[in-house]
């Protein structure tokens, strides 16, 4: 699906933009975040990830070995590689740490992915994957019962978040981004039905005004999660339009935007360090326009750098994998229509 491409690509777009101005506002150069709400790319990914599971296992029969393999084959590898990556600049300038903690990387919860209260990830991004991960046992879990009670399930664990106690392991099994997969399997099942999608759309973003105006609780799922929602719903009630603009110029280059928006968002911390060091440490330039020179280069290299990954490692270790659990995932590959991860 076009539209899911495009919107994988923008919510990429609007994580980097996020992390770029976010480390500009760390090394005191912007006054304030003046893109905070990219943080609500996250919220995006996580609805794909609910629709696509959805539509890639509707009316199949699941079998969870099998399943779990293609999706640890998806995402691990790559992310193995930068984490290695990151690994290795830690060790030669402990200052390069790509992560958003002042706790130590901690290497087997990095690899495996394990949450851990006492060390942080390697790479700052993998938590979003840890996410990722326990969706895909969950989903697998559900979807091989009686009736596939998917959604009952997330909405039961996503209730649970409301009383669970301040406990880390239980607060990270319990948490507010179930409503998101949730809202991703709920609109797998109106995918054909426009009024019905742009009324979701609509619905998600009067009651988010009027979160707004009366104050938003602090919860995710209703300050980035319901602009997250409208978005979705309103593009997904858009694909049919989409399609026949498909020959247009802008359309083909977000649609390749969101092939590589996995190899975006693993690598462009590298790529913000990378602008950083150069403006600020290397030309160590000043003035009025050095905030806006580093914004610019950070984002045009994080694009350009994740999008030659795509095509230069991640295809090529996807084509090499294909034949992992005797399934061929080269159709992944050309269509990436089972690029789920975040």
């Amino acid at each position: 699906m076009i539209t899911i491409q495009i919107l994988r690509g923008v919510a990429a777009v609007l994580v980097v933009l996020y992390h770029v101005a976010k480390k500009g506002v760390v090394a005191g150069d912007y006054p304030f975040n003046l893109f905070e709400f990219g943080q609500f790319g996250v919220e995006i990914f996580f609805i794909i990830s609910g629709f696509i599971m959805s539509f890639v296992t509707a009316g199949k029969e699941l079998h969870l070995p099998s399943f779990m393999v293609r999706r640890l084959v998806r995402i691990l590898p790559m992310y193995w590689l930068f984490s290695t990556i990151a690994l290795c600049a830690f060790l030669v300038v402990p200052k390069l740490a790509f992560t958003h903690t002042d706790l130590p990387p901690g290497l087997v919860s990095s690899y495996l992915l394990i949450p851990d209260p006492h060390h942080s990830l390697l790479l700052m991004v993998g938590w979003t994957l840890s996410y990722e991960v326990l969706f895909y046992i969950v989903f697998a879990l559900t979807a091989g019962m009686r009736g596939r009670p998917v959604a009952a399930m997330l909405g039961l664990l996503w209730g649970l978040s409301f009383v669970v106690p301040q406990n880390f392991y239980l607060q990270f099994i319990f948490n507010d981004f179930w409503a998101e997969f949730l809202v991703g399997t709920l609109l797998f099942k109106i995918m054909d039905k426009k009024a019905a999608l742009f009324s979701v759309g609509i619905g998600a973003l009067i009651v988010f005004v009027a979160f707004d105006y009366h104050g938003l609780p602090e919860r995710r799922s209703v300050y980035f999660g319901l602009p997250a929602v409208a978005v979705f719903s309103i593009a997904l009630g858009l694909e049919s339009s989409i399609r026949k603009l498909r020959s247009a110029i802008i359309i083909p280059g977000l649609k390749f935007l969101g092939d590589a928006s996995y190899s975006i968002y693993l690598s462009h911390f590298f790529s913000l360090n990378l602008a950083y060091l150069l403006i600020y440490k290397i030309l160590k330039l000043n003035g009025g326009w050095t905030m806006a020179m580093y914004f610019v280069l950070a984002v045009v290299v994080s694009m350009v750098a994740g999008s030659l990954i795509h095509v230069l490692i991640e295809k090529r270790i996807l084509y090499a994998l294909k034949n992992v659990n005797g399934r061929s995932v080269k159709r992944d590959v050309a269509s990436q229509v089972d690029n789920d991860a975040v």
